[in-house]
């Protein structure tokens, strides 16, 4: 009995199969392919309505579930009319132009490569749609139809979940943020399930991030799936990593601060005091007594930025010179430098 209704059941689902591809050739021949058909829904469906349409239909007509080749040409349409139904963009093309429209292109005047928008081609890869709807290639096991029996029978167990691929930003930080050590809170958009288990919700979030002081660049905080949700993924982990602001004075180097200082030949011979802001907004009065060359560097020990986010150790205060040379000397400048016998 059991086994004559199987069979029974299985004959009206090849005549259903029959009939729809039927009705898309018809469909084809007159106005290119009904989408919404396909999908046995009015033009006037939601996204919740074309996802709950996909996810019965396309398990349906699975070839792992029906063998025969006249579901892997039904199984082919579901998956384009799901991938264009699910794009607001492409949706809105085919429900203004019709297929020839999405396909063709909404071209700009009469250059024949300029478009409003491209001619959209479907990929043509029906299980990367399946599996980016499922988050996996076996959601049998999890899933009944709309009798109540098993969509695929022998299969047991629950479908597996696969976790999204991490989001990565970038946190840009200034270098008094990262000498001080800084909240920051950063607003992400994601898609959150609703109770019901099924369908998602674009809705903001905060995250907060708390910088030491001396933070690296390049250092990465992890905020474990945050990432958009869905009933059979797993959210992805959403990362931002550390990047240093270019600031007006200093630039970091690991732990230490380098500051360029651009002097004149006679102070390079003569020494000056050299003034410099903190970045915790203190005044350094740097002596500079010896002659300074190309290649000298003077540092300042302790004056760069904190390590192990801790304020008392830090790095060093380095100051490299650029020095720049008169384009011309006058007579008395000539007689002045020969006397001062700088030659010998």
């Amino acid at each position: 009995m059991d086994a004559a209704l199987a069979s029974n059941c299985r004959t009206m689902r090849m005549c259903e199969v029959l009939c729809t591809l039927r009705m898309c050739r018809a469909f084809k021949i007159r106005m290119g392919y009904d989408y919404y058909g396909i999908l046995e829904l009015p033009r006037c469906a939601t996204d919740a309505e074309i996802k709950t349409a996909y996810r019965r239909i396309a398990v349906k007509a699975h070839p792992k579930k029906e063998t025969d080749p006249k579901f892997h040409t039904l199984f082919l349409l579901i998956n384009e009319a799901y991938d264009v139904l699910s794009n607001l963009q492409t949706k809105a093309v085919y429900d203004q132009f019709g297929e020839e429209g999405l396909k063709q292109g909404i071209p700009v005047g009469t250059t024949p490569d300029n478009y409003i928008v491209n001619p959209y081609i479907y990929h043509g890869d029906v299980n990367k749609t399946f599996e980016d709807f499922f988050g996996g290639n076996n959601p049998f096991a999890e899933c009944h139809d709309v009798e109540g029996f098993p969509c695929f029978g022998g299969i047991q167990g629950k479908g597996k979940k696969v976790k999204d691929p991490p989001i990565d930003l970038e946190l840009l930080l200034t270098l008094e943020e990262l000498y001080q050590g800084c909240l920051k809170k950063m607003r992400i958009t994601r898609r959150v399930l609703e109770d019901n288990g099924q369908t998602t919700v674009m809705r903001d979030k905060i995250l907060t991030i708390g910088v030491k002081p001396g933070l690296p660049e390049g250092s990465r905080i992890i905020f474990p799936e945050e990432g958009d949700q869905g009933p059979n993924i797993i959210p992805a982990d959403v990362i931002f990593t550390i990047k240093d602001k270019t600031h007006s004075i200093y630039r970091r180097q690991r732990n230490d601060l380098i500051y360029t200082a651009v002097i004149a030949l006679g102070k390079a011979l003569t020494g000056f005091i050299l003034t410099l802001p903190t970045l915790d907004k203190r005044v350094l009065r740097i002596p500079v007594v010896h002659v300074v060359s190309t290649d000298y560097k003077k540092i300042i020990e302790e004056e760069g930025m904190p390590i192990d986010g801790s304020h008392e150790k830090r790095g060093n205060l380095i100051i490299e010179f650029v020095i720049t040379f008169p384009q011309r000397l006058t007579k008395d400048q000539k007689e002045f430098i020969q006397a001062a016998q700088l030659d010998k």
